[in-house]
Formats: structure tokens, C-alpha cells, sequence
């Protein structure tokens, strides 16, 4: 993973409100981007954590002889097939959790809705409150990227429905196919289609959202960041003319 993107200063985000707020009413705004800040830095590091157990738990012989025996390895109180499901849901859902935290951290930077406006998250009329900004291409780019995407339809299955099986054919782990409603951009206008995930590979799905898709929305926070650093930088010229 990306040592910049992955660890970037989350705590930016509060300081680049205090510099803007300086009235003391604003001290639970800024006490609220903190927080969240720090949530989406501790769901990073449960991906890394269930990650590092996943990729553990399938190494050398441990898939073939729980496909043979229902193995347990030493020191586990539950079988491999145990471990890797629940590291794999864990990281899934930690992975869901960050990335729909975001809309709520960005409408505190940059209050385009009420905080308590239930259409802040990922929706067509989200994005199009920051089609001005210099981070929407980024903003569409991670939306619409097929893994994120991916992501939202297996926390949300999973969370509504039910889990999504995981067949072990003693060389990888593979998730059965299913479907969920896909967003897509088709002549710039957003739209939702029916999609077909078809069966793939559970470890190489994870290892891609683990070293592709968490630096790209970490490239995200970081170019926020950039815009309203030169927002705030702009304003400050103007009151100094």
C-alpha cells in the first residue's frame, strides 16, 4: 500500500476548520471532524489488521487440509474456514464503513447540507453539491470505480440479506456470484443498472481493494485537503488586500 496516501495526516481536517472558525459555538463542529477523521484512520487500520490474518490464514497447506479434514490450526479455537470467512467479512465491513463515512466528513468541511440531512452519502445529488470543486473528478472516479462498487454490494447483501458463500477449492478461496444494483455514468448522467458479479477470486478481490482502492480514496482525502488549503489561502488574500 501506498505510504502516502495510506498514511496521510487525518488530523488536517480539523485543523483546517479551526482555521476558518474562530467563534466559540463552532467547538463541537470541530470536535465532530475530529472524530470522524479518527474513525476512518481506525477502519483503515482494521483492514490492515484483517488483511494480515486473511493472507495468514490461506498460506501453505492450510486451504487443502481444511477442504480435507476441516482443519484447526494450532492456537485457534475455531476451524480455517472459520478464520478466513470472518477475517474476510471483517474486511469487508470495516472497508464499507470507511468509505461511507466520507459523505457525512465532507459535509462537515464544507456544509453544503444540515448535518442531519439524510441525503449526505453516496447519491447522485451528493456528488453533484461538489461539481465545482477541484477533487470532483476524483470524487466520480472513486465512486464509480467497479471494486468500490463491488464493496457497497457485499456489505449491503450481507448486512440485508445474507452472506455471500465462499467456496474453497484447496487452491483459492472463491465468492459465488451474485447481483446488486451497479451505478454507472452513461453520457455524464448517472444511473443504476442490474449487475452480475460474476464468481471470483475472495483473496484477490481483497488484496485489490487492500493496495488499489484504499490509496485511491485516501488520494481523495489528500486532494480535499489541497482544495481547501487553497480556498482558505484565497480568502486570506483577500482580507489582507
Amino acid at each position: 500500500m501506498s505510504e502516502h496516501t495510506a498514511e496521510i495526516d487525518l488530523s488536517k481536517f480539523r485543523e483546517l476548520k479551526e482555521r476558518e472558525c474562530s467563534d466559540p459555538a463552532d467547538h463541537d463542529l470541530i470536535q465532530e471532524i475530529e472524530i470522524c477523521a479518527q474513525s476512518i484512520s481506525k477502519w483503515k487500520h482494521y483492514c490492515i489488521y484483517h488483511y494480515s490474518c486473511l493472507v495468514d490464514v490461506v498460506s501453505g497447506s492450510n486451504l487443502r487440509l481444511d477442504r480435507l479434514y476441516g482443519y484447526r490450526r494450532g492456537g485457534d479455537s475455531v476451524p480455517v474456514r472459520i478464520v478466513y470467512e470472518a477475517n474476510i467479512v471483517a474486511f469487508i465491513g470495516s472497508l464499507h464503513c470507511l468509505l461511507d463515512s466520507f459523505p457525512y466528513l465532507l459535509n462537515l468541511i464544507y456544509a453544503t447540507k444540515p448535518k442531519s440531512d439524510t441525503r449526505v452519502a453516496w447519491s447522485e445529488g451528493f456528488l453533484a453539491d461538489y461539481k465545482e470543486f477541484g477533487f470532483y473528478d476524483l470524487l466520480i472516479d472513486l465512486w464509480t470505480d467497479e471494486d468500490f462498487q463491488t464493496v457497497k454490494g457485499y456489505a449491503n447483501r450481507i448486512k440485508h440479506r445474507h452472506l455471500i458463500r465462499i467456496a474453497n477449492t484447496t487452491e483459492n478461496l472463491e465468492f459465488e456470484s451474485f447481483q446488486y444494483q451497479k451505478q454507472i455514468f452513461e453520457n455524464e448522467v448517472p444511473k443504476k443498472i442490474a449487475y452480475s458479479v460474476p464468481r471470483q477470486d475472495a483473496v484477490k478481490f481483497i488484496s485489490r481493494c487492500h493496495d488499489s482502492l484504499i490509496p485511491k480514496f485516501f488520494s481523495l482525502c489528500n486532494a480535499v485537503i489541497d482544495c481547501r488549503e487553497d480556498l482558505l489561502a484565497i480568502g486570506s488574500k483577500g482580507e489582507a488586500k
